[in-house]
């Protein structure tokens, strides 16, 4: 078993790592405000099973909150992983490139399709724009993913 620097347990060998924040109110200095919960879900390489690497209290998702905590990550040995998923914060992003840069990354489905769906003015259509961005992710392969992208942009 690797050894950690910072007291936190070492971590298992990890092939997959999903980025996320969310955001809960918090009191501060007797005010109310806004408070990123920074995540890091693990996907274990020796059995596939999911577990929760860390979390982390900031204030905002600027790189310097996201890059300390993936420096603690990789104090605990995350290694070289196959493949990293979160949404494209730049803040996120830059700390990654910082930190993991050798580790592919991928733009999760679920933000991209949230993203896509913001810039649609009609609220009556945002639900078929969601489900043509889905029947793009869910294609059978990449020639029919790649198709199916064409005929809804061009539609659109």
């Amino acid at each position: 078993m690797r050894s950690s620097t910072n007291g936190a347990p070492p971590l298992p060998e990890i092939a997959f790592l999903i980025l996320d924040a969310t955001y809960l109110k918090v009191r501060v200095d007797g005010s109310v405000r806004d408070c990123a919960i920074l995540s890091a879900l693990g996907i274990r390489r020796s059995d596939g099973k999911r577990m929760v690497l860390g979390l982390s209290c900031a204030l905002s998702e600027v790189e310097t909150h996201w890059h300390a905590f993936l420096i603690s990550l990789k104090e605990r040995g995350i290694g070289i992983l196959d493949l990293i998923t979160s949404d494209a914060h730049l803040g996120l992003r830059a700390a990654l490139k910082a930190t993991l840069d050798a580790t592919p990354w991928q733009r999760c489905q679920f933000h991209l399709q949230q993203n896509a769906q913001a810039h649609i003015p009609r609220v009556d259509l945002r639900q078929k724009v969601a489900a043509d961005i889905r029947s793009v992710f869910n294609a059978p392969g990449l020639a029919h993913a790649e198709a199916r992208l064409a005929e809804i942009s061009t539609y659109w």
